[in-house]
């Protein structure tokens, strides 16, 4: 998948992540690396590892990463 729309990942907490994008709806993790782990989903799903991430936290965004950086990084 190759769409450069970036994907909208909600963060709840340090301990769960979730996509708020229609496409990846349904897609979440849980744990300490949440983040990371929802990364991994997403590329093992077939989403391109370079499509942005854009992470918000009570409404407000907090940062930008790809989905590669995350699943390597976080």
């Amino acid at each position: 998948m190759s769409d450069e729309r970036p994907i909208r990942v909600i963060l709840f907490g340090n301990q769960f992540a979730a996509c708020d994008d229609a496409e990846a709806l349904g897609i979440s993790a849980s744990g300490p690396n949440c983040t990371q782990t929802l990364a991994q989903c997403l590329l093992n799903a077939g989403y391109d590892g370079q499509r942005p991430l854009v992470l918000f936290r009570a409404g407000q965004m907090i940062g930008k990463t790809s989905i590669e950086k995350a699943a390597r990084n976080v």
